[in-house]
């Protein structure tokens, strides 16, 4: 189940989904966030490897503009594959994404966002396509909906059937605290396939009072990075509590050293798998 979790977080490295500029809930065209973060390293523990090396860059709006990804695998007999990518954020006259290109080495994956309608940043379904040798390959379609406080409280994820039509596979519920943070994420699945969908894990999280420098706020951004909040919540994640249907729950603390200006400078990710990520500014 651990490897999910990690196989999970990595996979809003290469499949994008969607966004919201902010006129809706924050007044304005411009989404809060942070832009002066310009490239995070993450590194294993305790054999130092650097695995994880995410590069930002803002266009002249200052809107995240590109994160250009490097994963590494160290395989048992000490060869390093390396995985390479760049998501694309690509915007309307509004300022909205309205596509995420994002390109692991040889294939490409688009993510093609709608809003409620025109003008509207609230974003109502998201359609993921890869280019497959010329024609367009339906990967997943996500429908959301929203609670009374302008976030995302459902999302409900479909994937092609073999008889070509959108069937629901897993849906999740949201939670949040007073400052917007996701203290919770809890996945359903029909994993008996009777109809009914279940809780099969319930994501937990806690936090400091600092800003995330990670954060943007807009929705497209929270689905580029797969709903986890280092991309979708104001402040820093300082535990993670993972339970699951069926065996013990387990959790990842995290430790911060912040610079002059109360920005993560280092975090130390205590559990398994053990890490330390680097944080570095314009």
């Amino acid at each position: 189940m651990k490897k999910l979790l990690v196989l999970a977080l990595f996979a809003g490295l290469f499949v994008s989904c969607e966004k919201e500029t902010s006129v809706d809930s924050n007044g304005g065209n411009s989404p809060e966030g942070n832009k002066s973060l310009s490239k995070v390293v993450t590194t294993f523990l305790p054999d130092n490897f650097d695995y994880y090396i995410r590069e930002f860059e803002y266009d002249s709006n200052d809107l995240i503009l590109r994160i250009k990804s490097t994963f590494k695998i160290k395989r048992n007999n000490g060869t390093i594959d390396i995985i390479q990518g760049t998501a694309q954020f690509n915007r309307d006259n509004l300022q909205r994404i309205i596509r995420i290109g994002t390109f692991p080495d040889t294939s490409s994956v688009n993510t093609i966002i709608h809003y409620a309608d025109a003008s509207s940043n609230r974003v109502s379904s998201s359609v993921i396509l890869k280019n497959n040798g010329g024609s367009l390959l339906l990967l997943d379609s996500t429908v959301y909906e929203y609670g009374t406080n302008g976030k995302i409280s459902k999302s409900s994820h479909y994937i092609p059937s073999a008889n070509g039509v959108p069937g629901l596979a897993t849906y999740q519920v949201y939670g949040y605290d007073l400052n917007g943070n996701v203290i919770s994420k809890a996945l359903y699945q029909d994993d008996d396939a009777n109809g009914s969908f279940e809780v099969a894990l319930t994501y937990q999280w806690e936090y400091d009072d600092k800003l995330n420098p990670m954060f943007q706020d807009e929705l497209a951004y929270f689905q580029y990075g797969e709903l986890w909040p280092e991309y979708s919540s104001k402040n820093n994640v300082t535990k993670q509590v993972n339970v699951y249907a069926a065996i013990p729950s387990d959790q990842l603390q995290y430790s911060y050293q912040y610079d002059q200006l109360s920005r993560p400078s280092f975090q130390l990710q205590i559990g398994d798998p053990a890490n330390k990520t680097t944080y570095y500014y314009q």
